[in-house]
């Protein structure tokens, strides 16, 4: 294997933009290894965070290695852009027939909420949620 072609399209730039975005939204990983040590016994506790911290910084660093090769993939930057927006565009039709509902409500206040539509699992887990709510109340 040759590392020096693989150095020749390393672009440190698109890096230090990924490096910085990655310790942007990494806050959420400081809560995860938080909630997973808080059940540990006080000893085990700080190596579990110690660990969980390189961890995530290790898999973060490999990660964004990697990005910077795929961004060098041809055409696709177009289809992740394509894909954000067939997301947003689900969103927006979502709200646009909950706001029609709102406006035209049909069985009152406890009437069955539709099925998200769109592909997002973390809606639909709350949806589900909402619905094991209802039936409890």
């Amino acid at each position: 294997m040759d590392f020096s072609s693989l150095l020749d399209n390393f672009n440190l730039a698109t890096f230090g933009q990924i490096m910085f975005a990655n310790v942007v939204l990494s806050g959420d990983n400081a809560v995860l290894i938080g909630l997973a040590a808080a059940g540990l016994p006080a000893a085990q506790r700080s190596r579990a965070i110690l660990f969980g911290m390189v961890f995530a910084t290790v898999l973060r660093v490999i990660f964004s290695i990697f990005a910077v090769y795929l961004l060098e993939v041809p055409g696709l930057l177009l289809i992740g852009g394509l894909l954000l927006l067939w997301i947003a565009y689900g969103f927006f039709k979502e709200l646009r027939e909950e706001k029609e509902e709102e406006e035209n409500p049909e069985e009152g206040e406890f009437a069955p909420s539709p099925e998200p539509k769109s592909p997002d699992l973390a809606r639909k887990f709350f949806w589900l949620s909402s619905k094991s709510r209802k039936a409890h109340v």
